[in-house]
């Protein structure tokens, strides 16, 4: 037991009475039991500073069925003061013992526990090493410190409000509102620290229904915040009060441990120092002093961060872990007013309070501000003011503190809200239905949900109405410990958790709360249950996953259902060290059909003791066939040891020794990348470097690619943001300008760019091209404008939502801004949120079909010229058939879900085998010729060869750029590239001869802007938009334009070729082609969208089709062409006279080409 300095313990924190009762001194102390009895046999009681090793105060017990009241000091009123500060007992006024109507010898069969000493106290005149005092006694020489059912401790009582006690098992729903509770919550990071382990880092968390105050003010904590705390409720139970608010209990059990509360997987145990510590599942630990308080945050690998406190309790530091620097708080009459890092200069995040102490505003390292208001004089939220003036949030409140309403930006305009009600039953169960704001895809109608809650506060039913004509209901189940234990979804179909569970289906003792079992829903009503299996060690790390294919399972399997019999091909196992905090290993086995049964084992090794759980190397399968892993194929991470980068990763080397280098700054942003050119001999870093910069918020402001050449300027990229991080400029490595707006709810508003020079975002250029959007109540785009402005070619694209935010229909309108006709594609979807129908601007109406597990099934087509398709899957999810208009293919894969054959109507089979590390090495053709591939230490294709012997070979760059390829007949292709790593130039060679050359000029964001092919150059032009607008080389001078859709309307080489569009971006002309001959324009389009004219005939040029024929009629049935088909062709026409007709439906087009098409 402990109480600090000045400290009072609470009533119930009692002394135990006599030495037979519940508060038997010996069962804690760990020695058998002690009766007492023997003459002379007595008790000393002290209070110890453990610290300095010696007693501060003494009360005598004596065994005599007498109790000694002068062996106390005091009376009721603690009037009097002793303490024995020394092995000489001197008496002094610093200790007081207070006790309860105690006068006279009493026997000790008559000192019943309720008249015990109630209370002490330690007065502040005294100070022990440690701050602490204990209560403990001494027997026969011997010391040891004190406890009882009920221990005294120094820990605050502090009840948890209604709302923020193990929520592990509720809802949320709107922005969000806890609907068992009807809290509102918000969290944000101001800082965050990259780095090793706990890094530093400063989060904000909100609930409205949390009444208590800490230093950022009620309602509000953070994310170090986090406590042990009394219930107040004399159980002697323990809170774990979260960062964010919400708190987990702790049973007292009768041995003095701690027992989590349902649904709780943390544990909690009190060390002999009585310090504490939470240990999550995880192996992340929260260490907290005597009195509750945190101390330091460790993870799995022992890498911690340290807390300081002031002389008043408040946090004041917050260490890095690696030592780089800490977190810095500072306050003003106990409110947190400042954060600061240790970046140079310092940036600091500032907190103001409203005169009831509520936090007002938050101005980050930008200085931008965020506002808050609250309720009245309550910590109640009701709105949120942020950065750019936008009230981002409204809320409402029923007289039981309830969110009742919410508005966000947009609501706040059109008066919209999302609505709460809620239902308390008198047996504890209650329900909460949420409306939201009407729907794009049915205006008169207000989506609801409803959550079912039982008497434990567990989310047991969601019942959702997305549509007037649609109800939905998901179902959950809990086992007896508060896990999650079975969904049912909205179309029935149950999962099922397991908890705990060997795979024999037995219970195992002393478990956490891991998943053990999956089980899936049967695919098909009479198909087994497909199971995914897991185990685990005594530290909760999973040990091994058993894929479906490998449980044996069945059509009723259980949580107790033996399922040993496993096949291990389908496991996949995982070994860690002694401690079990580092993964040292996984396993995954296969068969390859000629080789047999093959294992692959991937290593990881953690070698700089100066960064605990840092990966030092890893070693791929192919380097683990050996009684010790081959390091020639890892891959080895470096980090720094020390100084401002301490514990970031400063290098990767790859298997064939090449290595990148980061850099970065003391708060551990990435500064700079040297890539392997950069590292190599005689490489200079320098010339291979990308540089980042970063403004206060850690947003990444300018990117800086390596010059092209040596001496050049770096190739840049700047992006610039709005108050609360939304990007609103990026000029590329060209300077050219692109904008962006957003709404009031941070929705993108617009975007503006343009074909011309843009170089000055405040000073846009004549031609300027807006896209711009718009959004319903729920943040859905509703509306996609294009051309934005432009009478002659804005687009609208029109979308409509349920609730569920699935999209309903699409509307195209071509002859916009006429609403009419209008092309509208309209979807269907099952319970589970699968498109189940699709109807298009036809009428013609596709009907997927999906299994319990929501997979495809089927696929039916109302057009009956369309073969319907059919799909089966294995109990992986693997595909293993399907069935269409051409017949069967079938799919064949190993146990690590790999493609080894697809069989297809004919039958044709083609084969892959694939190495241990999951390359594909062979590829086998139908006729059973084979092609093998061989792959470099670092796993990239050095090889391939055909059945013939045939070879082609790569080698790469020490970056991954591919530098040559050896082909089969000798030749080789060498690819040069710039420091930019963008490719300059292709060298085909026959030994010393040149067979041809393609060198590339680029411009700075990579367009190829020249080409020179020999002594034949050929210059490309683009607009700033990056459309090719020009060619001019050997084949002679070409132009292009565009609308501000992006449509090409011309093409001009010689004469001149036009196309128009409609708003649906459906071609409907073309102009003369600058050809001899007639041309008579097909029909332009029919009511699907498709096109019924070039595109069917035309590549990338108009009139530039590659059919040999020669004086030929050629007729091709639109109806079997998409809207950009091209017909098949062979070789150039070049002087001769082709004639194609359309056919759609009865009507025909000819149209006649002449020579020189």
């Amino acid at each position: 037991m402990s109480v600090a300095v000045g400290g009072l313990a609470a009533p119930h924190d009692r002394l135990p009475a006599s030495n037979g009762n519940d508060g038997n001194l010996d069962t804690f102390v760990g020695k058998n039991s002690y009766v007492g009895g023997g003459a002379g046999e007595f008790w000393w009681y002290w209070i110890i500073d453990l610290g300095a090793r010696y007693a501060v105060s003494e009360m005598q017990w004596w065994d005599y069925n007498t109790f000694w009241p002068d062996a106390i000091w005091g009376s009721n009123d603690g009037s009097s003061w002793v303490a024995l500060p020394s092995t000489t007992q001197e008496i002094s006024p610093q200790s007081t013992w207070w006790h309860v109507n105690l006068t006279g010898t009493r026997a000790r069969a008559t000192f019943a526990e309720p008249q015990a000493f109630r209370y002490f106290r330690v007065g502040s005149g005294f100070t022990s090493s440690g701050g602490l005092f204990y209560i403990g006694y001494r027997y026969f020489g011997e010391w040891a410190i004190l406890g009882d059912p009920t221990p005294l401790r120094p820990i605050p009582v502090e009840p948890a409000p209604s709302g923020t006690i193990e929520f592990e098992n509720g809802g949320t729903l709107g922005d969000p509102v806890q609907t068992f509770s009807g809290a509102f919550t918000y969290s944000f990071t101001d800082i965050a620290i990259s780095g090793r382990g706990p890094t530093p880092s400063f989060t904000r968390s909100y609930n409205s229904a949390d009444t208590r105050t800490s230093a950022l003010g009620p309602g509000w904590t953070q994310g170090y915040n986090a406590r042990l705390r009394n219930p107040g409720d004399g159980s002697g139970d323990l809170l774990f009060v979260r960062s964010d608010g919400n708190t987990d209990r702790f049973i007292f059990n009768p041995d003095g441990s701690f027992s989590p509360s349902p649904a709780t997987s943390a544990t909690l145990v009190q060390n002999p120092d009585e310090t504490y510590v939470v240990t999550e599942k995880s192996g992340f630990r929260w260490s907290f002093s005597s009195a509750g308080i945190l101390t330091a945050l460790t993870d799995r690998y022992g890498n911690t961060s340290i807390l300081g406190y002031d002389g008043a309790g408040q946090l004041t530091s917050i260490a890095d872990p690696a030592g780089r620097g800490s977190l810095a708080l500072g306050y003003t009459n106990g409110r947190l007013t400042s954060v600061s890092d240790w970046a140079t200069p310092a940036r600091t995040v500032t907190y103001q309070y409203d005169a009831n102490g509520r936090l007002w505003k938050v101005t980050n390292r930008e200085g931008q501000t965020t506002t808050f208001a609250y309720d009245g004089t309550s910590s109640r939220l009701t709105t949120i003011t942020d950065a750019r003036g936008n009230v981002a949030l409204t809320l409402t409140y029923d007289a039981q503190g309830r969110v009742q309403t919410q508005r966000d930006a947009r609501g706040l305009v059109t008066g919209q809200a999302t609505t709460f009600a809620y239902v308390v039953n008198p047996d504890g169960t209650r329900e909460t239905t949420v409306t939201s704001p009407p729907t794009s895809f049915e205006p008169s109608f207000s989506p609801t949900a409803t959550d079912s809650y039982n008497a434990q506060g567990w989310l047991t039913s969601r019942v959702a109405r997305p549509s007037s004509t649609e109800t939905l209901t998901e179902t959950y189940g809990y086992d007896a410990n508060g896990f999650r234990s079975s969904v049912t979804d909205a179309r029935g179909n149950t999962t099922d958790f397991c908890y705990d569970a060997d795979y024999a289906g037995a219970a195992i003792a002393g478990g956490r709360g891991n998943l053990t079992r999956r089980i899936d829903p049967a695919p098909a009503i009479g198909a087994p249950r497909p199971v995914t299996l897991y185990a685990y060690d005594s530290r909760s790390n999973p040990i091994q996953v058993v894929a479906p294919k490998g449980v044996p399972s069945g059509t009723t399997v259980t949580c107790s259902s033996d399922l040993s019999g496993i096949n291990p091909s389908y496991a996949t196992d995982l070994a860690y060290d002694a401690a079990g905090a580092t993964l040292l290993s996984t396993t995954t086995r296969f068969t390859d059909p000629e080789l047999g049964p093959q294992t692959a084992v991937t290593t990881f090794q953690y070698a700089d003791p100066a960064n605990p759980g840092r990966m030092t190397r890893t070693v791929p399968p192919r380097g683990n066939t050996g009684p010790s892993p081959d390091p020639s194929y890892a891959t080895t991470m470096t980090y720094a040891a020390t100084g401002s980068q301490a514990g970031m990763l400063v290098g990767t080397t790859d298997a064939l020794g090449n290595t990148t280098t980061y850099e970065y700054d003391p708060v551990g942003r990435q500064t700079k990348a040297v890539d392997p050119l950069g590292n190599t001999a005689g490489g200079v870093p320098a010339e291979h470097a990308t540089d980042y910069v970063y403004d206060n918020e850690d947003r990444v402001r300018f990117v800086k690619l390596p010059p092209p050449t040596a001496g050049g300027s770096p190739l840049i990229t700047e992006t610039r943001y709005d108050g609360v991080g939304n990007r609103t400029v990026q000029i590329d490595a060209n300077g050219q300008v692109t904008t962006y707006a957003y709404d009031g709810r941070d929705g993108l508003l617009q975007v503006k760019e343009s074909p011309l020079v843009w170089t000055d975002p405040a000073v846009p250029p004549a031609t300027v091209i807006t896209t711009e959007y718009a959004y319903d109540a729920a943040g859905n785009l509703v509306r996609l404008i294009r051309a934005k402005g432009d009478a002659a070619a804005e687009r609208v694209t029109e979308y409509a939502y349920d609730g569920r935010g699935l999209v309903r229909r699409e509307t195209q309108y071509p002859a916009w801004p006429a609403t009419s006709p209008t092309l509208v594609t309209a979807s269907g979807y099952d319970p589970n949120g699968n498109v189940s129908t699709i109807v298009d601007p036809l009428g013609r109406t596709t009907t997927s079909s999906y299994d319990a597990l929501n997979r495809p099934t089927a696929v039916d087509y109302s057009d009956p010229a369309t073969p319907d398709v059919t799909y089966a899957y294995d109990a992986n999810g693997n595909r293993t058939s399907m069935v269409d208009g051409t017949g069967t293919s079938t799919y064949v894969y190993d146990e690590a879900n790999r493609l080894t054959s697809v069989t297809s109507p004919g039958p044709r089979s083609v084969g892959y085998r694939y190495d241990l590390d999951g390359n594909r090495t062979r590829l086998t053709y139908p006729d059973s010729t084979a092609v093998t591939y061989t792959f470099d230490k670092a796993s990239r294709l050095s090889g391939l060869t055909d059945w013939a012997a045939r070879s082609v070979g790569y080698t790469y760059f020490p970056d991954g750029a591919l530098k040559d390829v050896t082909n089969p007949n000798g030749t080789v292709s060498t690819y040069a590239y710039d420091n930019a790593r963008r490719a300059t130039s292709i060298l085909h060679q026959q030994g010393p001869t040149t067979i041809g050359q393609y060198v590339y000029t680029l411009d700075a964001v990579g367009n190829v802007t020249g080409l020179q092919d020999g002594a034949q150059p050929t210059s490309y032009g683009l607009d700033r938009l990056y459309r090719l607008t020009s060619v001019t080389g050997p084949d002679g001078n070409r132009t292009y334009g565009y609308d501000p859709a992006g449509n090409r309307t011309a093409r001009i080489a010689g004469g001149t070729t036009t196309s128009t569009y409609d708003r649906a971006d459906r071609i409907v002309s073309l102009g003369a082609p600058p050809v001899p001959g007639t041309s008579t324009r097909p029909p332009s389009t029919n009511d699907a969208g498709w096109t019924s004219s070039a595109n069917a005939y035309t590549s990338n040029d108009a009139y530039a089709t590659t059919a040999p024929v020669k004086n030929k009629t050629k007729t091709v049935d639109l109806g079997t062409f998409g809207f950009d088909a091209v017909i098949p062709a062979n070789a150039t026409i070049s002087g001769v006279t082709v004639t194609v007709e359309w056919k759609v439906s009865t009507t025909s087009s000819i149209a006649t080409l002449g020579a020189g098409a």
